[in-house]
C-alpha cells in the first residue's frame, strides 16, 4: 500500500510539473506576440478611404406598360385587356424582342365602387390590368417601340428605365480610380507628420452604388394613349457607378 501511494505521488508531481512547463511556454508565446504587435503598432499605418466614380451610357433599357380596362364585369374587362394584350405583343415581336425578355410584371383584376353622397353604393365595375417588363437592347429606337405599342393599346405607359447589359467593366474602373485617389490622401497624411507613405497592408471595398436613370411616364399617356399623336422622346442620360474603398498603407 505505501509504494502505490509512493507511486501516485509522483505521478502527480510528474503533472504538476508539465502543466507548469506548459504555462510557462504559454507566457512566453504571448508576450513574443504581443512584443509584435507592439513593434508593428511602433511603426503606424494609415487608413484612407476613396471614392471613385464612373459614368456612361447605358446599352439597354427595361420597358414598363402594358393595357388596362374598366368594365361592368370581370370577365369583360378582362377580354378587353387580352384583346389589347394580344395587339401589344405582336408589336414587340415585329422589334425582334423574345419571348424570354418579356415579363409580366404586374396582372390583377378588382372591384372598383362608386359611392353617393350619403356614402351608399350606387355602382360597380371592374378594373382589370396587365403590365409587361420587357427588356430592350435597341436604345435608340425606344421610343419607336412605345409608340408603336401606344398605337396598338397599350394604355398603360410608366417608366422605363435604362441599365448596363455587363456593369462589371465599369464598376472596376471606379474602383480603380478610387484606389488611386487613396495614393494622394495618404501622401498628404504622411507628410503633414513628418513620414512618409509605405506599401499597401490592406485593401477592402465596398458594394458599389449603381444608379440607373429612369424615364417615367405614369398618366402622361395612359387613357389617352390612343388618341395621342405626339412622338416619345426618350433621353436615356447616364448610368452612375460608385465605388469606395478602405485602403490601409505602412507610414514609415
Amino acid at each position: 500500500m505505501i509504494e502505490r501511494k509512493k507511486g501516485l505521488q509522483i505521478g502527480g508531481f510528474i503533472i504538476g510539473a508539465a502543466a507548469l512547463v506548459l504555462v510557462a511556454l504559454s507566457l512566453s508565446s504571448n508576450q513574443a506576440t504581443t512584443a509584435e504587435a507592439v513593434s508593428n503598432g511602433q511603426q503606424g499605418t494609415i487608413v484612407v478611404n476613396s471614392v471613385g466614380e464612373v459614368k456612361v451610357e447605358p446599352d439597354m433599357a427595361y420597358v414598363h406598360l402594358g393595357a388596362q380596362a374598366l368594365a361592368d364585369s370581370a370577365e369583360e374587362a378582362q377580354e378587353q385587356v387580352g384583346k389589347r394584350m394580344t395587339a401589344v405583343r405582336q408589336v414587340l415581336s415585329e422589334h425582334g424582342i423574345k419571348e424570354e425578355d418579356i415579363q409580366t410584371a404586374r396582372f390583377n383584376v378588382y372591384p372598383e365602387h362608386q359611392y353617393s353622397p350619403n356614402g351608399e353604393t350606387t355602382n360597380e365595375r371592374y378594373r382589370a390590368q396587365h403590365i409587361l417588363r420587357i427588356e430592350y437592347h435597341q436604345i435608340d429606337t425606344v421610343g419607336e417601340l412605345i409608340d408603336a405599342a401606344s398605337a396598338a393599346g397599350a394604355n398603360q405607359i410608366e417608366h422605363t428605365q435604362f441599365a448596363l447589359e455587363n456593369p462589371e467593366a465599369a464598376e472596376h474602373e471606379a474602383m480603380k480610380q478610387a484606389i488611386e485617389k487613396t495614393r494622394a490622401k495618404a501622401d498628404v497624411m504622411a507628410e503633414s507628420v513628418g513620414k512618409a507613405r509605405g506599401e499597401v497592408l490592406q485593401i477592402s471595398d465596398r458594394a458599389a452604388q449603381v444608379h440607373f436613370p429612369t424615364q417615367d411616364f405614369s398618366g402622361a399617356r395612359n387613357e389617352s394613349a390612343d388618341s395621342s399623336s405626339v412622338s416619345t422622346v426618350i433621353e436615356a442620360g447616364e448610368v452612375q457607378i460608385t465605388q469606395s474603398v478602405d485602403v490601409v498603407y505602412r507610414l514609415q
